[in-house]
């Protein structure tokens, strides 16, 4: 294994487990609330969650520093509405959180679109270090269009928290949300795939994909061999 190949599994294990470990902490909590409630009440577990946030934001203070610069406002929402919970003692601020959580990643996108790299393209360059620069444009429309869907997530979730049905609620919140994301993300890969026609690693996958979707037959598909090449050749000096 190569020193590009090195960085790009460890890049890859970093975002995964980020990742996962989001996507685990949110697709439970609709389910873990009720049960938490019912035991420590609605005041206990919105001082639990209160101090979990003042935790982070003391031992991780850069991330939060980073946080509060993509998605500045709806972040803030977050501690407002445990605030909230624990003055009231009313479950339906708990309820809100996700889509406090859904309106800063839409934040996060909007506001990485006007820095001139998008968080799609950041993200991108973190996990393929190869990647070419003639992605970023289509890194920008891919922005744009999480920035819609994790408006929508908000809204929705919001809507149902507000309700009162938490039947819905926590189908779409804990599974609903992640089911759509993983059929979305699995649609744009292939449509990705299709467009540039970037077959850089030449494994199973992307030999059976030229064949159906040859390089040469797009000017794109020529553009990412071009770049291909160009990039072995430098990688080989």
């Amino acid at each position: 294994m190569n020193s590009l190949d090195a960085r790009r599994l460890r890049n890859w294990i970093v975002v995964g487990g980020l990742i996962s470990a989001i996507a685990v902490v949110v697709i439970c909590y609709p389910y873990l609330l009720g049960q938490a409630t019912e035991r420590f009440g609605v005041r206990g577990v919105a001082f639990a969650l209160l101090g979990l946030v003042a935790v982070t934001a003391l031992f991780r203070r850069r991330g939060m520093r980073a946080a509060l610069r993509y998605g500045a406002a709806p972040t803030l929402l977050i501690p407002l509405l445990l605030l909230a919970t624990a003055v009231s003692d009313e479950s339906a601020f708990l309820r809100l959180v996700p889509a406090a959580v859904y309106a800063s990643l839409a934040d996060a996108c909007r506001i990485s679109l006007r820095d001139g790299v998008s968080l799609i393209e950041r993200a991108v360059q973190f996990m393929v270090p190869e990647a070419p620069g003639f992605i970023r444009e289509y890194c920008q429309n891919l922005t744009w269009f999480w920035c819609g869907f994790f408006v929508g997530c908000s809204l929705g979730t919001g809507l149902l928290a507000i309700t009162g049905d938490l039947d819905r609620w926590s189908r779409f919140t804990g599974t609903g949300i992640y089911a759509t994301m993983a059929v979305v993300t699995t649609i744009e890969f292939f449509v990705r795939k299709t467009w540039f026609r970037y077959y850089f690693h030449d494994g199973p996958f992307d030999r059976f994909w030229s064949s159906l979707f040859p390089a040469e037959d797009t000017e794109r598909g020529r553009q990412s061999n071009d770049y291909i090449e160009q990039f072995r050749g430098r990688a080989d000096r």
